[in-house]
């Protein structure tokens, strides 16, 4: 799917385009489509245009953000996100834009108590969405942002204590 084609999808579901006050920086679906698109493409100008045009007090900030996210993300097999995510003991990730989109890109969290059974809920809508990570284990490719919790996909977990 273009980005084109998913921001009209979108546009349809959250009429973000007719009502662009509508939605703050965080939820703007309209930023997270572009800054997906923008950051599997490696195209950062094309987020950086959005950004100062309709964020610009917000827009240093969040492409610093971006950089580090950017040198993170990475593609890899379900097998693999599955072997990450054991590893780190992560128990949810939650997607940017729709979880069945193969280009949604995934950021693993370690949640605990109720908002563990919060995550992989069925919501409406298209973006940030929470999901179990074994759901993407049959995945062919899945894109993986470990920036949150701050290590690399191939580093080593630290002992926790407990």
């Amino acid at each position: 799917m273009t980005l084109e084609e998913r921001l009209q999808l979108y546009n349809k579901y959250y009429g973000f385009e007719e009502n662009p006050d509508h939605f703050g920086f965080n939820f703007d679906p309209k930023r997270i489509t572009i800054r997906n698109e923008a950051l599997r493409t490696r195209n950062k100008e094309l987020y950086e245009t959005y950004l100062r045009e309709r964020y610009p007090e917000d827009a240093d900030v969040e492409l610093e953000k971006f950089d580090e996210v950017h040198a993170n993300i990475r593609k890899v097999s379900g097998e693999e996100a599955q072997i990450f995510f054991k590893r780190h003991m992560i128990n949810n990730v939650q997607s940017d834009i729709n979880p069945r989109d193969p280009d949604a890109i995934f950021t693993p969290s370690i949640v605990a108590g109720e908002e563990e059974m919060d995550a992989g809920q069925e919501d409406e809508g298209h973006i940030l969405f929470n999901w179990m990570p074994e759901w993407l284990a049959d995945r062919d490719e899945v894109w993986v942002d470990p920036t949150d919790i701050k290590m690399s996909m191939w580093q080593k977990p630290e002992h926790r204590k407990g």
